[in-house]
């Protein structure tokens, strides 16, 4: 992750998500479906890092059986480099 909140050029929570919702567009991700958090990291206390959470839900169909949904969620987490 680079432009992160001290950078010259931070990158904004809102173009994170568009990142991520760029990366699927198969899958009609909103802002909503994308958290995206800033923690302190307890091993490089003078860095950062990024977490991105994507929560997705699926509704399987499968003939002559009622629909199923089921959730997903995926979580990456990097330190972020100016």
């Amino acid at each position: 992750m680079v432009h992160g909140p001290n950078s010259p050029s931070p990158a904004s929570s809102l173009e994170i998500q568009q990142i991520a919702i760029n990366a699927a567009p198969s899958l009609g991700l909103t802002a909503s479906n994308v958290n995206i958090n800033w923690l302190t990291d307890p091993n490089l206390p003078a860095k950062q890092d990024i977490q991105v959470q994507i929560t997705y839900s699926y509704q399987f169909q499968i003939p002559f059986v009622t629909p199923v949904k089921a959730s997903f969620v995926s979580t990456s987490q990097l330190i972020v480099a100016q």
